[in-house]
């Protein structure tokens, strides 16, 4: 095997270890499409966060991937493009291409849209197909010989690109500022290394290779600028505050942040989290109409609902909270949340045995989610069928000891069996865990 193909190969390498790396770590999250938390523990690329210093993910996300097919296509691109390209410029240069490519395509994301989260090989590629560019448009002044390697590559060369940025332009979440960005890139890095000043004397080669260090060196401190002071990114850091109020419980305080958020973005998003914050605030009517807001400006977004379903439930109208549940269901019969939710609703109303189906579709859909082993287990205690609740609660306390319903509820079932002392230790978790529960929840 050539220096290119060893050169090429190590890259894939890299990709490759990283990706069954994240499907040991990550399981099955990891393998088609793994979510943004996943990607960002792995050293994503995001603006808003690599602009306050976590600069390394400007590299590191070159090789992460975002599943399977993410992967697979990239790494067949750059196989079929790179080693030819490789063995053209010689592996120092290439390297140099690829991993500045990446590099200037992840600034570019960053600039092209702060919020968006970067991953993938596809910058760096793309910046090879750059470096390939240079050489098409060159290829008249070099023999037959030396242009027989590019019968082939050229194909996939265009497939690649027109493909590419095609399907960017159809889906809106494709890095479109990173394909751009390092293919820009690639070109000009390439035309420098590869100009008949810069292969003249070692002296212009180290001139040439210092003037694409000082591009970067400048394009860096420009991007970090030009992240910080975009509008989308000052949205972006307040909406996170907002989010991190709300996870700490500090509903008023969130309350504030998404009325100014309000103020500048109007999305059906801040609506949600205002809804949110004034549900912790029990001010229910005033969190329905942040719902109903919400649906207005995105229907199709089912979040709203779903807040809305919650809210109903506060306010005792279980019958509209299912019929609101039912429509997120419809859109989205996947959502194990508005089957549980509507299950909890059902209890409410006496419809026990719906309750038990609702709950078993949400455990079918997410069978790690211990509220919903409590929520079929508090429908079987109200049916009478004791061993079954008993089953649901201790599975529910298996996966989350911390689930403090799972006690109440299983409290509830001791003290029909009679087992008052196992009651008492229950009673006495669940209230340490600090649950409050409905009134609804014990009725006889």
């Amino acid at each position: 095997m050539t220096s290119s193909k060893y050169c090429v190969a190590a890259l894939i390498a890299i990709n490759v270890v990283v990706f069954v790396a994240m499907l040991i770590v990550c399981g099955s999250k990891a393998l088609w499409e793994p979510d943004k938390t996943v990607l960002l523990q792995w050293q994503a690329n995001l603006g808003a966060i690599t602009a306050q210093g976590e600069y390394w993910r400007l590299l590191t996300s070159i090789f992460v991937h975002a599943g399977l097919l993410h992967i697979g296509f990239n790494m067949y691109a750059l196989w079929t493009i790179g080693v030819p390209v490789c063995s053209k410029f010689g592996w120092a240069k290439f390297l140099t291409i690829y991993l500045l490519s990446g590099l200037a395509g992840a600034l570019a994301t960053m600039v092209w849209n702060p919020t968006q989260i970067s991953v993938g090989a596809s910058g760096a590629i793309f910046g090879v197909c750059g470096a390939l560019l240079t050489v098409l448009m060159n290829k008249r002044d070099s023999s037959a010989e030396e242009n027989s390697w590019l019968s082939v590559p050229p194909m996939v060369f265009g497939a690649f690109i027109v493909g590419s940025l095609v399907y960017g332009l159809i889906n809106p979440a494709m890095d479109t500022g990173s394909h751009v960005g390092g293919f820009c890139a690639g070109f000009l890095i390439a035309w420098i290394l590869n100009s008949k000043q810069a292969t003249a004397s070692k002296l212009r080669t180290f001139a040439s290779v210092s003037v694409i260090g000082l591009i970067f060196l400048l394009a860096v401190p420009f991007s970090i600028w030009k992240v910080n002071s975009d509008k989308r990114m000052v949205i972006y850091k307040m909406d996170s505050r907002a989010m991190k109020e709300l996870q700490n419980d500090k509903f008023a305080d969130a309350l504030v942040l998404y009325e100014k958020l309000l103020s500048v973005d109007s999305s059906a998003s801040h609506y949600i989290g205002k809804a949110a914050a004034l549900t912790g605030l029990a001010k229910y009517d005033d969190a329905l109409l942040a719902c109903d807001q919400a649906i207005a400006i995105d229907p199709k977004d089912q979040a709203g609902r779903f807040a809305k379903a919650w809210n109903l439930h506060f306010v005792g109208k279980d019958k509209e909270a299912i019929q609101e549940l039912s429509e997120v269901i419809a859109a989205d019969p996947k959502h194990s949340g508005a089957y549980n939710s509507r299950a909890w609703s059902r209890l409410v109303i006496g419809e026990y045995d719906q309750a038990v189906a609702d709950a078993s579709r949400a455990i079918a859909i997410s069978p790690e989610a211990a509220s919903y082993y409590d929520t079929r287990g508090l429908a079987y205690y109200f049916l009478g069928h004791y061993d079954q609740a008993l089953a649901d609660f201790a599975k529910g306390i298996k996966i989350d000891r911390r689930e403090a319903s799972c006690y109440f509820h299983r409290a509830l079932v001791y003290t029909k069996l009679g087992q008052t002392e196992k009651a008492d230790q229950d009673r006495l978790i669940a209230k340490n865990l600090e649950y409050e529960p409905e009134q609804w929840e014990v009725r006889q």
